[in-house]
């Protein structure tokens, strides 16, 4: 598997090479948001592709250096671009949890989580979703983090 660029196809969005001069890691290109968000592109092997097929399981390794683990997600469609300013439109739990202190409490995180679809029936990667999840996790006695705003 490695990243690819243009990170979205068809749009001509601005690349940052993260980790380009550190030669104990590979180059990762990625398009930078306003936000905060990062977004990068991978390609598959065939080989890849077919275990996915077969077995359906990706893994995700994060080095955090024992920081608090901050929000990731894995998609297969590409995201939804605003025409206005290049800013990816899709729905990302990014938008909704950075600054949630979801490390600390993973067990209201997940409490949120369920709640959200088991009690107010709402499909998991909405805009309502994420926004009920937030919610819900506060409302659950869940912090922010320390220094941020509501």
């Amino acid at each position: 598997m490695q990243p690819v660029t243009p990170i979205v196809p068809g749009h001509d969005l601005p690349v940052t090479n993260f980790a380009e001069t550190q030669d104990e890691y590979l180059t990762l290109p990625a398009f930078r948001q306003d936000n905060g968000t990062v977004l990068t592109r991978w390609r598959l092997t065939w080989r890849e592709r077919l275990r996915v097929l077969f077995n359906g399981d990706i893994y995700l390794y994060v080095l955090t250096f024992n920081r608090p683990l901050q929000p990731v997600m894995l998609e297969t469609e590409p995201p939804k671009i605003n025409a206005a300013g290049g800013q990816a439109c899709d729905t990302s739990a990014a938008d909704y949890v950075y600054d949630l202190d979801i490390a600390n409490y993973p067990g209201k995180w997940a409490q949120a989580q369920r709640s959200a679809v088991e009690v107010l029936g709402l499909q998991p990667d909405s805009t309502d979703y994420w926004a009920a999840v937030r919610e819900l996790f506060l409302a659950l006695g869940g912090q922010r983090l320390s220094g941020q705003r509501s």
